[in-house]
């Protein structure tokens, strides 16, 4: 399942390019703190490959309840990516979309 390119951030990761995004606007059970920040991302040449739905133990910016949050950046997308290579997504195979549960 592609993701949609529209405010996605491209990395490259050993030679590979990657686009990733975070929703614009948070989901009510983000914005309450009940679910965690969720970031997408998916192969720029694979994109019926399975995408990574990345899952941060982190609430987004701006919950309600005052969860703790962090700010994500491209190093940290990086290191989740590739953590997330090494536990098995095969980003260039069909399939359901891949969740990898960052601690």
């Amino acid at each position: 399942m592609a993701i949609s390119k529209k405010r996605t951030r491209e990395i490259v990761i050993n030679g590979e390019v990657f686009l990733w995004k975070i929703r614009k606007k948070p989901t009510y059970c983000q914005e309450m703190g009940w679910t965690n920040m969720l970031i997408a991302v998916q192969h720029l040449d694979y994109e019926q490959g399975r995408s990574l739905i990345i899952n941060l133990p982190y609430a987004r910016p701006g919950n309600i309840d005052g969860h703790e949050t962090i700010q994500v950046t491209p190093a940290l997308v990086r290191s989740y990516i590739q953590d997330a290579i090494a536990c098995g997504w095969a980003y260039n195979e069909p399939g359901v979309p891949y969740e990898h549960q960052v601690r």
